[in-house]
């Protein structure tokens, strides 16, 4: 009972993911949605295509964002 107690108390830190792990997974997920014939799918593969393109960019353009004013604005 106690090495549940013990398991129960410890704090777990976990980072969230930097901006350049952000934009690494949106260069992936943008090649995974490039791989794929779209003239071939359906339309509702063709809808989660243009989704994951569209979050891609949106986060890719906020976490340059962000890198860029913490190096560039900063000077």
């Amino acid at each position: 009972m106690s090495e549940t107690n013990e398991q129960l108390d410890e704090m777990i830190y976990e980072a969230g993911e930097t901006a350049t792990e952000i934009i690494a997974a949106c260069f992936n997920s943008l090649g995974i949605a490039e791989s794929y014939d779209y003239g071939m799918c359906s339309k509702t593969e063709r809808k989660l295509i243009d989704d994951i393109k569209e979050m891609a960019l949106r986060l890719t353009h906020q976490s340059l964002k962000s890198i860029y004013e913490a190096n560039i604005e900063a000077d």
